[in-house]
């Protein structure tokens, strides 16, 4: 199963607030440094009031 379809299933397992991040050419390896900084202040935003 592909994780975009899985991705697309969370609203109906009570996930909310998720971001799906599309990485190309990402395989298995770590994100470069600009994708790390982007998913951390996704996360970041997510508990600034």
């Amino acid at each position: 199963m592909s994780i975009k379809k899985v991705y697309k299933q969370y609203p109906e397992a009570g996930v909310s607030n998720s971001k799906l991040m599309v990485i190309s050419n990402m395989t298995h390896r770590n994100p470069d440094a600009d994708d790390f900084e982007e998913a951390i202040r996704y996360f970041d935003s997510r508990f600034t009031p």
